[in-house]
């Protein structure tokens, strides 16, 4: 079944179908066609609804864009680590009190940072799939962060995700992740 639509902004797409009126939405699963086009205009997606388990009935549709929201944040200075010493366990032959040199936590130190953009969630499962074809994760959800993918995994996922859009798309740093989880220079 192919079904066509118009979309205003460029990007990739997931489709659901009705088959009761409207009232509840499948994602169609097997899907081909323009779902990766990221140009606007018409798009007609190749849906196999019988692959689906959609075998008959007239069918309600519903296309959804789905973008990278990023969030900018301000650069500034940080203390990243921590000073403090830790209690070791009785009868660790360095005494009660230690500093661990291994720990990459210790010792504090101030970390300057210039002004990035970081995605305001994870990468969403409809958002992997978009890219890669495919869904790892156990726990399934369009919306829900993609899990169960490896460091190689991820590096693949953004050189695609690069081609597709032309633009620059990278991992945080550990000090960029930290400094926008406590909220950037508001903290």
């Amino acid at each position: 079944m192919a079904v066509s639509f118009t979309l205003n902004k460029p990007w990739y797409c997931s489709l659901s179908y009705s088959a009761d009126g409207g009232h509840t939405f499948t994602p169609c699963k097997n899907v081909s066609g323009d779902i990766l086009n990221k140009s606007t205009g018409t798009k007609t997606i190749y849906w196999d609804n019988f692959a689906d388990g959609a075998f008959y009935g007239s069918f309600l549709f519903k296309v959804e864009t789905e973008f990278f929201d990023l969030v900018f944040v301000e650069g500034g200075t940080f203390q990243m680590g921590s000073n403090s010493v830790r209690s070791v366990t009785v009868g660790d032959q360095r005494g009660s009190n230690h500093y661990d040199e291994d720990d990459d936590g210790y010792p504090g130190h101030d970390i300057i940072l210039g002004d990035f953009y970081i995605g305001s969630t994870e990468v969403t499962q409809v958002q992997w799939k978009a890219i890669m074809g495919n869904n790892p994760s156990k726990f399934k959800g369009d919306k829900l962060p993609v899990e169960n993918v490896s460091w190689h995994n991820v590096q693949e996922f953004i050189t695609k995700l690069n081609l597709l859009t032309g633009k620059v798309y990278r991992l945080p740093t550990e000090a960029e992740w930290e400094y926008a989880a406590r909220g950037g220079n508001k903290s």
